[in-house]
């Protein structure tokens, strides 16, 4: 299991073991390391790069991968950035399947594809925020969504995603 958090001032990635333990797995000691997701083959994560203040705009986001893995110097050597999101806000929440993953942040949502680093931008729709992502394929994105008409509605739905 991969988790987030941080003794540095920035968010590092960690793992925690059957005994207990949360050794380091990887951070980076000049931008927040988050949003940790898999999709059983690789390890895919963020490094955000601005101000330590974690709810400010940053100046990007590079979102990484590598094969999955609980050694750090395997994580290394396998590691690769593969696309950039520049001025977003704090990624907190992401999911992965298939050689895709999907992020959001506390202002947007973006689906990255790994084989060739595009980044599409879906919109949830009007009157509609993303809360929780549920699944994502190539050609759409499962969440469930708040209606900021109304608090109680919590829809689950279906977005295209589009051209990639």
């Amino acid at each position: 299991m991969c988790s987030e958090s941080g003794t540095a001032g920035w968010g590092q990635l960690y793992v925690l073991r059957d005994d207990g333990t949360l050794p380091l797995l990887h951070s980076n000691a000049q931008a927040h390391v988050a949003t940790p997701a898999s999709d059983g083959a690789r390890l895919y994560w963020t490094e955000t790069y601005g101000v330590m203040d974690t709810t400010a705009q940053q100046t990007r986001t590079e979102l990484w991968s590598a094969a999955y893995t609980a050694d750090p110097a395997q994580l290394a050597s396998t590691a690769v950035r593969f696309a950039v999101i520049p001025k977003t806000t704090m990624p907190i929440a992401a999911i992965a399947f298939g050689g895709l993953f999907a992020l959001g942040t506390r202002t947007a949502v973006y689906v990255a594809r790994f084989a060739d680093g595009k980044v599409v931008q879906p919109n949830p729709g009007p009157n509609r925020q993303f809360s929780t992502l549920v699944t994502v394929t190539a050609s759409e994105l499962w969440s469930v969504e708040r209606d900021t008409s109304d608090a109680s509605k919590l829809p689950l739905t279906r977005i295209a995603l589009g051209a990639w």
